[in-house]
């Protein structure tokens, strides 16, 4: 039987952190509920990693607050926030076998012998290792290696796990596997836990909120859906999936495109607008007065991407279901449909 823990809450509360003149984080503030998973999301250099750090005690800020199961825990060290990590380089150490690796965090923790025996063999079987504790890390694989740093990170009972990256040094399919294990095993714990990542993809499957980052400040947070279908900022938009920017006039809360209508988010402007549509918001239909032009197709198994180059040069990506671009050829003339969904405009 899995071995829940107390979930725990989470603010912070307005954190800045300078480093020379680039702010990191920029009157940043965020809200984890007990047993939540959040993601923080955003490109390189975005500050992500320095709100993960803060939260975790291993970075200083400037002001704002730390607050933890209602405790504030701002001036604390690491050492005593009851926090545990998982890094991306997996951190375990070569000549300490599976077991060893666990049964150390749990000693730093002065956990009795037989309490640790135990601690082991409940997370590496919660992980999937069960029997691999007298393995070696060079003995097993880098998924392998990354299931034992969290089985590490879980065995000492920390009220937040804070996850950096952990999957970004995978190949592609053990990623796709692990994340899903991860995703698993969080909500068996009920550990509130923050997820670090810059891969838009992991956010979107494995969060209950995601929180999107740019220069500093979160400049969104809600579940995945409202992020991907309701961005609130072009730099969402575009972060997060793909959009095509359509060249169109915004008044009264609808844009005019193609000879179309489509409604918009709140905040968009009015006048001359370019509208942020995904590709799996266009549909193709052929026909010899189409505005546009096929100029390549691509068979992704469940669906298909096609390309389309519009009268003014303007490049359009469309998303299809998988056989619905049969027939479809380089040259081909086709109108594109565009869904009645609210579209943001810039």
């Amino acid at each position: 039987m899995t071995e829940s823990v107390t979930s725990t809450a989470v603010t912070l509360s307005h954190l800045t952190r300078t480093f020379g003149k680039v702010k990191a984080l920029d009157d940043f503030s965020l809200d984890l509920a007990p047993g939540e998973l959040v993601a923080l999301l955003g490109p390189s250099g975005c500050g992500k990693t320095t709100a993960l750090r803060a939260l975790a005690g291993l970075e200083g800020v400037d002001s704002g607050a730390v607050v933890v199961g209602g405790r504030d825990v701002t001036r604390l060290p690491a050492n005593r926030r009851d926090m545990a990590m998982v890094f991306q380089s997996y951190s375990l150490f070569p000549h300490l076998t599976v077991a060893g690796n666990i049964e150390f965090a749990l000693g730093l923790r002065k956990v009795p012998s037989r309490r640790r025996a135990e601690a082991v063999a409940h997370n590496l079987e919660l992980v999937g290792l069960g029997g691999h504790g007298d393995r070696y890390p060079h003995q097993l694989s880098g998924g392998q290696q990354q299931r034992v740093a969290l089985a590490r990170a879980l065995a000492v009972r920390p009220q937040v796990l804070l996850l950096d990256e952990p999957l970004s040094a995978l190949d592609a399919k053990v990623r796709v596997q692990l994340r899903d294990e991860i995703r698993r095993i969080q909500t068996e714990v009920g550990i509130t836990t923050l997820f670090v990542t810059h891969d838009q993809e992991e956010a979107l499957v494995i969060a209950d909120r995601i929180g999107v980052m740019e220069s500093g400040r979160l400049v969104q947070v809600g579940d995945p859906r409202e992020i991907y279908s309701r961005p609130a900022t072009p730099f969402v938009a575009d972060f997060i999936g793909t959009t095509n920017a359509l060249q169109g006039h915004a008044i009264d809360g609808v844009a005019h495109v193609l000879g179309q209508t489509v409604p918009l988010l709140p905040g968009s402007p009015t006048g001359p607008v370019s509208v942020l549509i995904r590709p799996e918001s266009i549909t193709l239909r052929p026909t010899a007065d189409g505005a546009g032009t096929v100029v390549s197709t691509g068979f992704m198994g469940a669906t298909s991407r096609v390309r389309v180059t519009l009268t003014d040069g303007t490049l359009v990506l469309v998303q299809l279901r998988g056989s619905t671009r049969d027939g479809l050829v380089p040259g081909d003339r086709v109108a594109l449909e565009l869904a009645s969904i609210p579209a943001l405009a810039r």
